[in-house]
């Protein structure tokens, strides 16, 4: 068996009606993670894009160009999964061992680490109003 070439991008697809079973058009590829990407998470204004991959880096990208704008520094292992506060001025991570990094998702700069999750953190969210996190691991699952 051959070696497989890996195509490690996102897709930002052009906007397709919600009853079309037709397939979307790709409008641009985002390259620069080494390994598959994890997750992804639009701005809330719908600016930037944010992604994780199993190269253990968190990227945020320019969402009308698909240009790299800058990779978070001080990951702690694989990302697993991202999602930006409601007015976009935060950025909240998952990890695979366990912990949670809030960001400044404009300059990129870490505000804090969370613990306590037992198990592979799996997924983030903020609260519509952005008072609250709500994070899930493998083990178990808290609002905070």
């Amino acid at each position: 068996m051959g070696a497989e070439k890996w195509n490690f991008s996102l897709r930002i697809f052009l906007p397709v009606p919600p009853s079309s079973f037709v397939p979307a058009n790709v409008e641009f590829v985002c390259q620069g993670h080494d390994r598959g990407a994890l997750s992804v998470a639009f701005s809330p204004d719908g600016t930037r894009l944010a992604s994780t991959s199993s190269d253990s880096m968190i990227k945020l990208w320019d969402a009308s160009t698909g240009t790299e704008l800058f990779t978070l520094q001080g990951n702690q292992g694989e990302a697993t999964c991202v999602a930006f506060s409601p007015d976009g001025k935060t950025l909240v991570s998952g990890y695979r061992f366990h912990t949670i990094k809030l960001w400044d998702a404009n300059a990129g700069t870490e505000l804090r680490m969370l613990t306590g999750h037992r198990g592979q953190v799996t997924s983030v969210a903020f609260s519509p109003d952005g008072t609250r996190l709500a994070t899930a691991s493998e083990s178990s699952c808290s609002a905070k």
